[in-house]
This record gives structure tokens, sequence and C-alpha cells, in this order.
């Protein structure tokens, strides 16, 4: 299986509802990262062909996943998570189906 590209979000540029890397004329596959000043991930988004589809994470500064989520044909679409910042433990859990809420979000204290 072939490794995807990793490459900072400022490296992309939306041509014609596409994203690319700059300088090139093939829709963007890879992971898309943006950093907090800290250096830690603030998020992490796949595209596949040039679009938002795969995986979606978002991190706190303090390196713990904030949300888990992915898009499909640039939708969300599927179960996301949303964590606590200090424990990682679930804070809430919605699912989506071509970027619609379907079903009810449940929240976990």
């Amino acid at each position: 299986m072939k490794k995807l590209q990793l490459v900072n979000f400022e490296k992309i540029l939306i041509r014609n509802g596409l994203s690319y890397l700059i300088n090139s004329q093939k829709p963007f596959s890879g992971y898309a990262v943006k950093t907090y000043r800290n250096g830690q991930w603030k998020k992490k988004i796949e595209y596949k062909n040039g679009i938002l589809n795969g995986k979606r994470e978002e991190f706190y500064k303090n390196g713990q996943v904030k949300v888990k989520g992915s898009f499909k044909n640039g939708i969300y679409n599927g179960l996301e998570k949303i964590f606590y910042e200090q424990s990682g433990k679930i804070l809430k859990k919605t699912f989506y189906v071509n970027g619609k809420l379907n079903g009810t979000s449940r929240e976990f204290y």
C-alpha cells in the first residue's frame, strides 16, 4: 500500500473546486496538516484527487486529540467524536450522512 504524502496546508491552493499543491497540475492526494506555533498539529485532513475524502483529525495544543471524523467526496460523513482535552475521554458523538446530522448527538459527562 502506497504511503500518503503529508504537507502543510499553506502549500495547498484551490482551483476550480479542487485542491492542488502549489505549482502542481495534478489534484492533491494525501494529508494536509496545520500546526500550532509550538509545532504540535492543529488539524490533519485527508484528500483524494483534490477533494476532502477520508480522515479528519483536530488536536489540542497539548497534542491530545480534539476531534475525529471523516469526509466523503468533500462532505462530512460518518461518526464524529469530540474528546475532552485533559482526560482524552469522549465528550460527544455525532453521526453524519452526506453532511447532515443523522440521528441524535450524544454527549458524555
